[in-house]
């Protein structure tokens, strides 16, 4: 499926920017860009962004804050990059 999210061009089978809560991962430093062969993230006060993942998950998309990328909280149909499971142990 193919939409536009908020000016944005999104297709449900092609992976896009995953947005979580960082209440939801392990520590990270606000402000700072990681980047390991596993994954490329930029970590904000709130939320994470996972730019580039070895990982997907399918989930709906996020508010207008964030056009065009996938809410990894919440499943749906979109693809998203998403960080490895080790990630989430907090």
């Amino acid at each position: 499926m193919i939409i536009n999210h908020y000016g944005i061009t999104v297709d449900s089978e092609k992976p896009i920017v995953g947005v979580i809560n960082n209440s939801a991962i392990s520590q990270l430093i606000s402000g700072e860009l990681y980047e390991t062969s596993e994954y490329s993230l930029i970590v904000g006060e709130t939320y994470t962004q996972v730019v580039w993942s070895k990982q997907t998950k399918r989930c709906t998309l996020c508010s207008p804050c964030y056009p065009g990328q996938g809410d990894l909280d919440t499943p749906g149909d979109f693809l998203s990059y998403d960080l490895p499971p080790e990630a989430y142990e907090v």
